[in-house]
């Protein structure tokens, strides 16, 4: 069983390949072929309409760049450049299709622009994808021994909830905390990489330790030091990161 939410967790969550960037690897895949096909100067009445306009190749690079994109932004949650340069991409394609064959040139154009063009539907279609959370908080802490304290916080740690197990665990009410740092439960050695760590999370939407459990120190509010096992999961809702905590104190 906790092998299973592990793998579930890292597949879906842990490196962010969720949706989104499955349908850019997608992209990525069609990209590179495109771009192949033109490398090697196929004589086609169709990529001979492209020759008129500039080399074969230099199409090609247009395309590899496309891919390369596809698949960087595939793993980035700021992945809205990877969409945008596949739906240029697509839409471009299409044109010169369509211009093929308005021109008598290549007779089934017409199909393969549609083509292209549904290609460039879809790509702006799930661009608006939201990325669903990996997993439920209850689902984090079903293995946890109780009481778990649930801490929910924005892309920059600050805050939002705080749970009922939280406040008697670290002696900071509710109205205490949202609002304010979570930094101020993370001991002042190590608070510049707890900082550094969030903001790394929020620009690339990845970070290697979500769902896995830690064995750390936290503060309580008298300043003493209480030792507690931690699981930190990044999630992606509606284009803002936010992470939830469960922690739990060890014996």
């Amino acid at each position: 069983m906790r092998l299973m939410r592990f793998v579930r967790r890292h597949a879906t969550g842990g490196f962010h390949f969720g949706f989104r960037g499955s349908y850019l690897a997608f992209c990525g895949v069609v990209s590179t072929y495109i771009a192949l096909t033109l490398y090697a100067t196929p004589s086609d009445t169709q990529t001979q309409v492209l020759a008129q306009v500039m080399p074969l190749r230099a199409f090609a690079i247009i395309s590899a760049a496309a891919a390369l994109a596809c698949f960087w932004y595939a793993f980035r949650w700021r992945d809205a450049l990877g969409f945008a340069t596949f739906f240029f991409v697509m839409c471009l394609w299409a044109v010169v299709s369509w211009v093929a064959w308005i021109m008598g040139l290549a007779p089934r154009a017409f199909g393969i622009g549609v083509v292209y063009g549904i290609f460039a539907a879809m790509t702006l279609r799930f661009s608006a994808w939201p990325e669903p959370p990996a997993t439920s908080i209850a689902e984090d802490v079903s293995d946890y021994e109780h009481p778990v304290a649930l801490i929910s916080t924005d892309g920059n740690g600050i805050v939002t909830g705080w749970g009922g197990a939280a406040e008697s665990m670290f002696g900071w009410t509710s109205s205490d905390m949202v609002g304010r740092s979570a930094s101020l439960l993370v001991p002042e050695s190590r608070r510049a990489d707890h900082e550094a760590g969030i903001a790394r999370a929020r620009r690339l939407g990845i970070t290697p330790i979500s769902g896995l459990d830690r064995d750390v120190t936290a503060l309580h509010r008298d300043g003493t030091g209480i030792p507690v096992r931690i699981r930190v999961t990044l999630h992606r809702i509606g284009g803002v990161v936010m992470f939830s905590a469960a922690v739990s104190r060890r014996t």
